[in-house]
């Protein structure tokens, strides 16, 4: 995704089912974007500002219906203006109930681990802790559209709360409307709200599914920054 400035990030993931278990190797990169340095003899250099590097292995375990439990290890490598870096270790550990009503609750504590230290003194990570609910329920086709187009439709409502250690906490809510199209197409629309946020705020969204393939598309506005507009890629086998 291309964001503010030059800046850019993506992610690549390879989420591996066995049985019970699943396993996900991950890959998360952040590039910040150039800057321009000043340097002591009076000469200037093109940087990049920040180029932040993720390597991730997830596990997921469903011990009972409806219930699962997983965690993240996150190794981490932080390079500033090409001058200082600094490597640290992480993990998150997250749970999941959902209910045969379409109720669903989840709860998860991230960041835990090693101090981020790029010369003798440290800083601890941002942890940050998180908690949603969210309601899945069908409903008739014919309510947005013609049955001979749609054969299926749900909606999901979602609602969570999250605060990270020494900030405010924060607040947000969305919706995503599913749509089984008689062509094979599952379109999604999605929409959603970041309250009290300078640099986030209301987020759009498409997604279409055929078979295995799934492409999404959003845009994410913000009060004092220019829109972001992700795209996604995937393919499940």
């Amino acid at each position: 995704m291309n964001g503010f400035a030059d800046g850019r990030y993506g992610l690549a993931a390879l989420p591996l089912r066995l049985g019970p278990l699943t396993l996900t190797p991950a890959y998360l990169y952040y590039d910040s974007g150039k800057i321009t340095l000043n340097l002591s003899d009076g000469t200037q250099e093109t940087v990049t500002a920040e180029l932040d590097k993720v390597a991730m292995i997830s596990g997921a375990y469903s011990p009972a219906a409806g219930l699962a439990v997983g965690g993240t290890l996150k190794f981490t490598t932080i390079a500033l203006a090409e001058t200082a870096s600094a490597s640290a270790s992480h993990y998150d550990l997250g749970i999941l109930y959902r209910m045969a009503s379409g109720l669903s609750f989840g709860a998860a504590s991230l960041n835990h681990g090693d101090y981020i230290k790029f010369e003798e003194e440290g800083d601890p990570a941002p942890v940050t802790t998180r908690a949603g609910v969210s309601y899945k329920t069908e409903f008739r086709p014919e309510l947005i559209g013609s049955p001979d187009d749609i054969s299926y439709s749900d909606i999901v409502l979602s609602a969570d709360w999250s605060r990270t250690a020494k900030e405010s906490s924060c607040y947000q809510a969305g919706a995503e409307v599913n749509m089984e199209m008689s062509v094979g197409v599952m379109l999604s629309l999605r929409g959603g709200y970041l309250f009290d946020r300078d640099d986030e705020g209301m987020t759009l969204g498409v997604g279409v599914r055929k078979n295995e393939w799934n492409f999404g598309v959003g845009y994410e506005t913000s009060k004092n920054l220019s829109p972001r507009f992700p795209v996604s890629l995937s393919l499940e086998f």
